[in-house]
Order: structure tokens, then sequence, then C-alpha cells
């Protein structure tokens, strides 16, 4: 190395240092502007203290109240679901949206049929991949059914 690029490199590291060295306290104490420092509480005299207790409210524009709801609880009744009923696709709650048994998907050309059977922990009791047509046995340590691209699913029995 010559000596040119070591004056060089000794005059980088100084600057390098001298940037790096700590700086004074001073210049990190915030400093707050007169406006803002509170010299003295304002004292309020007690009259003026009664008179703004006894001041008129101003009027306020009153808002109507909204019709009430005129449906009566038996107009809308959800329907409860059939667990024995065709499915489609979709996640269901075995004992309330399907019912325990064997089910049979219908036969089709489709390659993406896909169904999982879980126990409430998320945990996979059994699982298939492959051609419609296929049937699944649900248990009764099974949680949730999820099936996917079978069609429909109709119930065999228990």
């Amino acid at each position: 190395m010559s000596l040119k690029h070591i004056a060089f490199l000794l005059s980088f590291c100084a600057l390098f240092l001298g940037a790096c060295g700590e700086s004074s306290a001073a210049d990190l104490t915030p400093t707050i502007p007169p406006e803002l420092i509170l010299t003295a509480m304002q004292d309020i005299s007690s009259s003026e203290t009664q008179a703004a207790l006894n001041a008129t409210p101003t009027a306020t524009e009153e808002i109507p109240p909204t019709p009430e709801d005129t449906a009566t609880p038996g107009d809308t009744a959800t329907p409860e679901p059939d667990p024995t009923g065709v499915k489609g696709d979709g996640v269901f709650m075995v004992g309330f949206d399907i019912a325990l048994g064997e089910w049979r998907s219908e036969d089709g050309a489709g390659l993406s049929c896909y169904w999982v059977r879980r126990k409430y922990d998320g945990v996979i009791l059994g699982s298939y991949f492959g051609q419609q047509g296929t049937t699944m046995r649900i248990e009764d340590v099974d949680y949730e059914v999820e099936m996917e691209g079978c069609g429909d699913w109709t119930y065999v029995g228990p």
C-alpha cells in the first residue's frame, strides 16, 4: 500500500471518529417557549362562577324518535338445517349441519374432489383427494366436515 493510500485512510478514520464523538447534554435539553410556561393561576371570582352556573342553556334541535320495528318475532323464521339433506361444497358441523353415517358424492369426471374430517381441535381424522363418486363415513368423534369439488353428497344411512 502506498503512502498516499495510508494518508487517505488515516484522514478518513480521523473524520469518522470525530463525527462519532459524544454530543454534549446541553444539545439534548428541550426548550419550552415562554408563552407556554404557566406563571400564575388566574383567579376567577365567585360572582363569575355563579353567573356561569346560572346561565340559561341555548336551545338545541330536537331529533324526532325513529319509528319502532313493526315486525313480529314469527314473521321470518330461520329454517332449521336438515342434517340428512343433500350437501354441496362447504364446511359442516357434525350433528347439526350434517348427520353421522355414510355419505356418497355424485359420480362425475371431476378429479378435484376433496373432503376432510376434523376433530374439535382441528386434528384431521380422515381426508381424500381424487375423483368424484367417493364415499365418506362420518363418525361420532368428528366435529366438522369440509367438502369441495365433489358435487352433491347424498346421505346413504347410519
